[in-house]
């Protein structure tokens, strides 16, 4: 008796159609046919609508990113507008008898911001001009010229014709020349009041009659125009600081400019908060925050990791930390009423990444992406290697804060909210791998940059475990002014090679904090 080795079924069930399919041959085909069919099918049907959704969202959230940017660079216009009245001494009066300035609704349809866009820049212009014209009064001795009288209301071709007559008029009765910066303002301001006359016009009509059309403002060009109207107020407002640095330190010969300096790498040093008083010094720190808040640099690179030497060297300077009175704490719900800790980790993040990154050295001045102009926490966007990616909460159960799905060149983005039961100053513990900047409600309090970072990463990855026990991985500090309630803060983590991390950590100049 004869015994036979069982074959397998499933080599059985393979065999059986391997012999189906030869003896078949058309079966085979068609086999392969109706395979290829449904995968195209499933490719230019499910799939294809698929992608088309994600394309549609990400579009979405584009426009809104923009929505949302484009107002804030109005709000900024409003702040400009603002600071050059402070800086002129008439915010008192002057901005509460502007019709419409602060309490009027803010405007909603591209039309409406690019009107209000357009009325700030027209104000501010203004201010200069006045500003400027009575600085020279000062500097001459010679009275700053009265304010030209309201023309009447009249046909524009009257008006014309009207002014084209005063003008020799007042000439020929000996009316004195305006002096030289007056001359060259109202110069520069004729290009400006020929195009506001042309804003929205197409120019003629088909039938050459010469009459024009209004053209719908869309999102794409109220953005472009406010950004440019921004950007021009951004200068107006840059140069009103250069004045007033000169009236209050005197004009420098050689040296650099006052106030630079002495602050490191990420803002301004630890010191005194800036409180709101009517003088040309808080003037002029209120203006230089506002001014050096969006202060990026892009450049680009390209060459693959060969080491650490991109890292600057030298000593590092981790400020310390008293063990024996420490109190630790998380969360960021400051206030009375809670557990007691003078030492709070901030590990509650919303978080979007990662996006591309520059390499090596580049990776301390990476591009500005969406959630950088304005952040949507219901945004969808395209990542690094064309990732979606959308916000996602994390509350970190560890320290330091790591954000999740970590690469080696790219950047990841979070936001949080601090509220505080009453308006105080704290102390920020600022650190990060590889390097990081803060914005505290709109405004940069933090830029790291390449400042001792290999000796640092030694110091805090080789020096043992009490800068993790003691919430210490920090680089530097800053002493930043929390307002009552709520409080935003945001921050830009790039990373290089291997992991990141950002640490934030505040503490109480005076008190303790409860949380």
């Amino acid at each position: 008796m004869s015994w036979e080795p069982r074959r397998s079924p499933l080599l059985s069930l393979l065999v059986a159609a391997a012999t189906q399919l030869a003896r078949r041959p058309y079966l085979s085909l068609s086999v392969v046919a109706h395979a290829v069919l449904l995968g195209l099918l499933y490719y230019f049907g499910s799939y294809q609508l698929e992608l088309r959704e994600q394309e549609a969202e990400v579009a979405s959230s584009l426009r809104a990113t923009s929505q949302a940017s484009t107002a804030k660079r109005l709000q900024d216009l409003q702040t400009i507008k603002q600071l050059m009245e402070k800086s002129a001494g008439r915010a008192d009066t002057d901005t509460q008898s502007v019709p419409g300035s602060d309490t009027a609704p803010p405007p909603q349809t591209p039309q409406e911001m690019v009107d209000r866009a357009r009325e700030l820049s027209r104000e501010i212009d203004s201010i200069d001009t006045d500003t400027r014209a009575k600085e020279l009064a000062e500097l001459t001795g010679v009275p700053k010229p009265p304010p030209a009288a309201e023309p009447l209301q009249t046909p524009v071709a009257g008006a014309k014709a009207a002014s084209d007559d005063i003008a020799p008029a007042a000439k020929e009765q000996g009316t004195p020349d305006k002096p030289q910066q007056q001359r060259e303002a109202t110069a520069n301001a004729e290009p400006a009041r020929a195009g506001r006359a042309d804003e929205g016009k197409t120019g003629a009509s088909a039938d050459g009659a010469g009459s024009s059309t209004q053209v719908p403002v869309t999102q794409e060009m109220a953005a472009s125009e406010i950004a440019a109207l921004e950007a021009k107020a951004r200068a107006t407002l840059a140069k009103r600081q250069q004045r007033l640095e000169a009236k209050a330190n005197g004009v420098q010969v050689e040296g650099s400019r006052p106030g630079s300096g002495g602050g490191g790498a990420g803002g301004r040093p630890a010191g005194p908060s800036i409180k709101g008083r009517r003088s040309d010094t808080s003037v002029l720190a209120e203006i230089t925050n506002f001014i050096g808040a969006d202060d990026r640099i892009e450049r680009t690179t390209s060459s693959k990791y060969s080491g650490h030497d991109f890292f600057d060297h030298g000593k590092s300077q981790i400020p310390s930390v008293d063990a024996a009175g420490l109190v630790r704490g998380q969360g960021r719900m400051l206030g009375r009423g809670g557990e007691y800790a003078n030492r709070i980790y901030l590990n509650s993040w919303y978080v979007i990444g990662p996006f591309p990154g520059h390499h090596e050295g580049g990776l301390f001045d990476n591009p500005t992406y969406p959630p950088e102009k304005a952040v949507l926490l219901d945004a969808v966007y395209y990542g690094k290697n064309k990732r979606l990616l959308k916000w996602r909460y994390v509350t970190a159960q560890s320290y330091p804060f790591e954000p999740p799905d970590q690469v080696e060149d790219s950047v990841y983005y979070g936001y949080t909210e601090v509220a505080v039961d009453e308006d105080c100053d704290l102390t920020a513990w600022i650190g990060a791998d590889d390097d990081v900047q803060i914005y505290l409600n709109d405004h940069m309090v933090w830029k790291g940059g390449n400042v001792n970072k290999a000796s640092y990463f030694d110091t805090i990855f080789n020096g043992g475990p009490a800068y993790l026990r003691d919430y210490n991985r920090t680089e530097g500090k800053r002493l930043l002014h929390f307002n009552k309630g709520r409080n935003k803060l945001f921050f830009k983590l790039s990373n290089g090679p291997n992991g990141a991390f950002v640490s934030m950590v505040l503490t109480g100049e005076t008190a303790g904090l409860r949380r």
